[in-house]
């Protein structure tokens, strides 16, 4: 079972991608990563991957290098992620929303702690 989740995570974040490259552009992007350190003369050894997906509310326009004019990209936006090493895994969620000149973030680095959390208000004064 512990297999299984991987490769059903890996198949679900590539799928949006995989339509996405044909288009001018898009509104989600995944990401999976895989890391294995191995410290001999520690005798440490540890494997993590992490799968992560974001989506944007707007379409994401690029001239080859996604989002390379907008510094400040103020485009509301949601993402979840999943973390898992050899000593402990955790899920989280982020996200951003943007009304007007008035935007909101707020995360959750660990979904089995909610009580830890960010919440931030700002209020932009120039696009740049």
């Amino acid at each position: 079972m512990r297999v299984l989740i991987p490769l059903y995570l890996l198949t679900l974040s590539c799928t949006p991608s995989l339509h996405a490259e044909t288009s001018e552009s898009k509104q989600w992007f995944n990401a999976i990563n895989y890391s294995k350190v191995n410290n001999e003369s520690r005798n440490y050894e540890s494997e993590a991957y992490t799968v992560a997906s974001r989506y944007y509310f707007s379409p994401q326009e690029h001239s080859g290098v996604w989002d390379d004019f907008g510094y400040l990209d103020t485009d509301s936006n949601i993402a979840i992620n999943y973390a898992n090493d050899s000593f402990s895994n955790s899920n989280g969620i982020f996200g951003e929303g943007f009304y007007s000149n008035v935007f909101s973030t707020l995360e959750i680095a660990n979904l089995s702690e909610t009580s830890d959390y960010s919440l931030g208000f700002g209020y932009l004064f120039a696009d740049a």
